[in-house]
């Protein structure tokens, strides 16, 4: 408003800038940066009221602006979405030409770097196209029990061929996934970046460190360098991770930025096996500290983790990050969240760093293994024998947390 009393009273943008003690080039960068805030806000308004059923004329009334302005706001934002929907049905096309049987059920947005909602307008795109879905049944690895899994394939795909696909494990993710929110550039599943285990130090359970604390004492923390920027947590103050190592094995663990490591270390690991172990071994019959990974790593899940995301917005299992030579490169960190390993974190994980996780991590975690008790609780509910169904109460009690 100062600016326009300003060039009303005929004032040219150099005496303006002086008056506010900057140069011209900085009073337009503001200028332009305040027309793009005014521009996003008066945007956001639209979304909303366009949310709340009101018409074109409606918004146009109550914002006070042109039905026009209105309905081009409205449209550029219908044709992102349908763009967006488009290459991600585009992608998952790509996909099925290449894996013929893609699994699109739960949690295969977050490795495709998608909402459910998008992921679910351009299943029904494809369906459109001849492509189909089928509902097929497996055992949940953790709980032994029976659940869905949606398969993308071809129209005409038959039923006992995808069954003979699940029994030889060939239904998969798709081996893409989104980081940018434009959808413009899928990347493709890669073979894990490694770290040289020369970086590493093992904190083994008998091992006295600095502090006086053992390596047991903090089983399965991974402690890494703040800094190195191939082992960049984000906005993330900790994240369960996989770390491929050597191009043979792989850290497990949840990982948290240290000031405190040896020079020449980047990460340590803790864990709560004795120093006689070794850390790594080519014989797969020796029992060794890092845990050996799956030899197609790009076919097949390396580090046998299902993937699911967090409120804190935990990224997909591969991030890409730019390095100094402005270039970019794929994290050595692959950040995941397993299903089910509350209980375990609550068992292993040092009170102390249970004590300074984030409230939205805290409450996630929380909620899923809520929901997850819910479904047992429900299942045992619904036995009409009384006697099984006492038992299976008792035992159900006994296990929750």
């Amino acid at each position: 408003r100062t600016l326009n009393r300003k060039r009303k009273k005929g004032w040219t943008e150099t005496q303006i800038a002086k008056t506010m003690g900057n140069s011209t080039t900085k009073l337009r960068a503001m200028i332009a940066i305040s027309g793009e805030n005014a521009t996003k806000y008066r945007d956001a308004q639209i979304y909303r009221l366009h949310d709340k059923g009101y018409n074109n004329s409606a918004i146009a009334r109550q914002l006070r602006i042109p039905d026009t302005t209105v309905g081009n706001v409205l449209r550029r934002e219908n044709e992102a979405k349908a763009s967006s929907v488009r290459i991600i049905a585009d992608t998952l096309k790509d996909a099925v030409k290449e894996q013929k049987y893609i699994d699109v059920g739960h949690g295969s947005e977050v490795y495709l770097g998608c909402s459910k909602d998008k992921l679910r307008n351009a299943i029904g795109l494809l369906e459109e196209e001849g492509y189909e879905i089928q509902n097929h049944y497996q055992q949940q690895m953790g709980t032994g029990k029976p659940t869905t899994i949606k398969v993308l394939c071809v129209k005409g795909t038959s039923w006992a061929e995808i069954e003979a696909a699940k029994r030889e494990a060939k239904i998969n993710f798709a081996k893409w996934h989104f980081e940018d929110r434009d959808y413009k550039n899928p990347h493709r599943l890669e073979t894990p970046t490694s770290v040289d285990s020369k970086r590493i130090q093992v904190a083994f359970g008998d091992m006295k460190l600095p502090d006086g604390t053992y390596g047991k004492d903090r089983d399965g923390l991974i402690e890494i360098r703040r800094g190195c920027e191939d082992l960049n947590l984000g906005k993330n103050h900790y994240a369960q991770v996989r770390i491929a190592v050597d191009g043979t094995h792989y850290l497990k663990g949840v990982a948290v930025y240290s000031d405190n490591l040896p020079d020449g270390i980047d990460i340590r690991y803790n864990v709560s096996k004795p120093s006689t172990m070794p850390i790594k071994s080519d014989n797969k019959d020796i029992e060794t500290v890092f845990k050996r990974m799956k030899p197609d790593p790009v076919t097949n899940n390396p580090f046998g983790a299902s993937i699911e995301q967090d409120d804190d917005k935990l990224h997909f299992v591969q991030v890409h990050y730019i390095g100094k030579d402005g270039k970019q490169h794929l994290s050595a960190l692959n950040i995941v969240n397993e299903q089910g390993t509350w209980n375990e974190w609550s068992r292993n994980l040092p009170s102390q760093f249970l004590s300074k996780q984030t409230v939205p991590l805290a409450t996630k975690q929380l909620k899923l293994d809520a929901r997850m008790r819910k479904d047992d609780f429900d299942e045992i509910m619904s036995i009409t024998n009384g006697a099984v169904r006492k038992n299976l109460l008792n035992s159900f009690a006994d296990n929750c947390d």
